[in-house]
C-alpha cells in the first residue's frame, strides 16, 4: 500500500494533479447540469435520455470518488488514504470502467429500434418501467460482478502506481485469465459490437429516410416516423460512442498487454494517460449532448444563469413589448 509513483519532476508534479482537479470539476458540473436539465425539462424525460441520466450518474460517482481520490495519488506521488479507502476506491473504480460501455450499448440499441423498427415496436419494449428495470438490471450486474470475486476471495484489490488508481489485483494465473475473459468479452466487446451493429443500420435507415424525402420533394421534417430532432438526438448519441472507443481502446489494449505480457514494459506516463483518457471519456458526454442537442444546451444555459423556464417567457414578452414601442415610434 506505500507503493509510490515514479520520481517525477516539478512540472509533473504540478501539472498532472492539476489537469485532473480541471477535468474532476468539469466532469461533475457537466454531468451534474445533465441530471439537472432532464429534471427541469420534462420533455427531455424519453427513454433514451433515461440511460444518459444513468451514464451521467455513473460518471458523477466517478468524478467524486475515483477522480477525486486519484488526484491525492498524484499530489502525494502515493496512495495515501489507507487500505479500506483503497478497497472502497477499487470498487468503484472497477464498476465506472463496466457500467458504462454496457450503458451505451443499451443506449445504442435503444436507438436502433427507436429508428429501425415501428413505433409500436419501440413502445412495447421500452416502456418507462422497462427502461429503468434495463437501468437497474445493468447497475445490478456489474455491481455483483465486482463485488462477489471480491467477497469470495477469488481476487484481491490492490494500489497499482502506474494507473494512479486502486484496482483489481488477481492471486492466481486461472483468475487472471478467466477475469479478463469475461470483462473484454461481455463489458467491452460485446456493448461495443452492439453499438457499431446499432449505428450502422441506425444510419443506413436515416440515410434511406433522407433519399425518400428527396425523392418525393417533401418539405416535412418526417416521414417514416423520423424526425428531424430524433436524426439529432441519434448523431450526438452516435458520437459519445465514437469518443468512447477513442478514449477507451488505448487503455484495454496496453492494459491487457501489460497483464500478460511479462517483458512488457509500458512506461509509467503511458499508464497514467490511459488512466486520465478514461476519466476524459466521463468528463467529455455532456458537452457533446450540449454541443448537439439544442434543448440540452438551452436548459445547461438556464441552470447556470439560474434561470426558470418562466424567466425566459418574461423576457420574450418584455423584449416584445420594446419592440412593439419602437415600431410604433417608427410609423408615428
Amino acid at each position: 500500500m506505500s507503493s509510490g509513483l515514479e520520481q517525477r519532476n516539478l512540472a509533473l508534479n504540478v501539472l498532472e494533479p492539476a489537469v485532473l482537479i480541471l477535468m474532476t470539476s468539469a466532469c461533475w458540473v457537466g454531468n451534474s447540469l445533465t441530471c439537472i436539465a432532464v429534471y427541469r425539462n420534462t420533455r427531455l424525460r424519453t427513454s433514451s435520455n433515461l440511460y444518459l441520466i444513468a451514464l451521467a450518474a455513473s460518471d458523477i460517482l466517478n468524478a467524486s470518488i475515483v477522480m477525486s481520490l486519484a488526484i491525492g495519488v498524484l499530489i502525494t506521488g502515493r496512495w495515501p488514504y489507507g487500505e479500506a479507502l483503497c478497497n472502497f476506491h477499487a470498487f468503484f473504480t472497477l464498476f465506472s470502467v463496466y457500467v458504462s460501455p454496457t450503458t451505451m450499448g443499451l443506449t445504442a440499441y435503444n436507438r436502433y429500434v427507436r429508428i429501425v423498427k415501428s413505433a409500436q415496436e419501440y413502445s412495447r419494449i421500452f416502456t418507462p418501467i422497462r427502461s429503468k428495470m434495463y437501468v437497474a438490471a445493468i447497475w445490478l450486474t456489474v455491481a455483483g460482478y465486482v463485488s462477489i470475486p471480491k467477497l469470495a476471495g477469488w481476487t484481491e484489490y490492490g494500489f497499482i502506481p502506474g494507473y494512479a488508481v486502486c484496482t483489481i489485483v488477481h492471486p492466481t494465473e486461472t483468475m487472471k485469465i478467466t477475469h479478463y475473459s469475461i470483462v473484454v468479452s461481455f463489458f467491452f466487446l460485446f456493448p461495443l459490437g452492439v453499438a457499431t451493429v446499432s449505428y450502422y443500420n441506425v444510419f443506413k435507415t436515416i440515410k434511406q429516410h433522407n433519399q425518400n424525402m428527396a425523392s418525393t420533394n417533401q418539405t416535412e421534417d418526417q416521414i417514416s416516423g423520423i424526425t428531424a430532432r430524433e436524426i439529432k438526438i441519434t448523431k450526438s448519441l452516435a458520437i459519445v460512442v465514437l469518443a468512447f472507443g477513442l478514449c477507451w481502446i488505448p487503455f484495454w489494449i496496453i492494459a491487457v498487454m501489460q497483464r500478460f505480457t511479462s517483458d512488457a514494459v509500458v512506461p509509467r506516463n503511458v499508464q497514467l494517460l490511459c488512466t486520465f483518457l478514461l476519466f476524459f471519456s466521463s468528463t467529455i458526454n455532456p458537452f457533446i449532448y450540449a454541443g448537439m442537442n439544442p434543448s440540452f444546451r438551452a436548459e445547461f444555459r438556464r441552470a447556470v444563469c439560474c434561470k426558470t423556464r418562466s424567466d425566459d417567457l418574461e423576457l420574450q414578452q418584455i423584449s416584445a413589448k420594446r419592440e412593439t414601442k419602437s415600431s410604433g415610434r417608427e410609423s408615428s
